[in-house]
């Protein structure tokens, strides 16, 4: 449940939030470069880096947020005991770290876009919205289904913010299918059962992948 939730969750607001960063810096106004080049920074961070970054912000004692509670005079919080809010913190901080990457593929798709399109759109007196929606958005479908698949692709196998953020705890709570694999074959000494969960983890991507490959093929739009 747990691996679908962070593939699923993480490419849709990876892709949300890139394609609205996208169509933004896609203009141009002072600083636009800059704007993309910190959006992009945390990509290359490594996601085991970036958990232990993280963890010195969500740890119990000493830990950023809740120093911040306690200048509030609010009880700290133990951010990571409970599993279903760590799982959204290392979904949230997945989706942040790598959401540069399919900006830019989204900035690569809106610039394929003829403006001619938008010219004549506007001349017809169509509004923002209705030219996002006849025009953008059937334009980038190829941008999109690339950014989909590799952010679904990727989230479903994630892996090393879990292991440097919680290792998986409380208990089984915050597992991926990879850490999981990786906690059966070298903790519960089980390798028969972790390769099995792993020959499954590698169907799953593949009929997840080919699903939604056709899924956007059949909607691509000719230039």
């Amino acid at each position: 449940r747990n691996t679908l939730f962070y593939g699923f969750g993480c490419a849709f607001l990876q892709n949300v939030f890139a394609l609205a960063f996208a169509l933004l810096l896609n203009t141009k106004f002072r600083g636009h470069c800059a704007v993309r080049t910190v959006i992009y920074l945390p990509v290359m961070i490594s996601g085991l880096i970036m958990g232990y970054i993280i963890s010195f912000f969500v740890q119990f004692r000493g830990g950023v947020f809740n120093e911040i509670l306690a200048w509030l005079q609010m009880s700290p919080i133990d951010w990571m005991a409970d599993g279903r809010r760590g799982v959204w913190i290392i979904m949230l901080v997945n989706s942040w770290q790598y959401v540069g990457i399919s900006m830019i593929i989204y900035i690569a798709g809106l610039q394929n876009i003829p403006t001619v399109y938008y010219e004549a759109a506007s001349i017809d007196g169509a509004s923002v919205l209705a030219r996002f929606r006849s025009i953008t958005l059937p334009l980038i479908i190829p941008a999109m289904s690339t950014a989909v698949i590799q952010n679904i692709i990727g989230s479903l196998k994630l892996y090393d913010v879990i292991v440097s953020l919680s290792e998986g705890g409380p208990g089984f709570s915050t597992h991926s299918l990879s850490t999981y694999i990786s906690n059966q074959y070298f903790k519960a000494q089980n390798a028969g059962y972790s390769a099995a969960v792993g020959i499954f983890t590698f169907v799953f991507i593949l009929v997840v992948s080919i699903f939604f490959t056709k899924y956007f093929t059949k909607r691509e739009v000719e230039l």
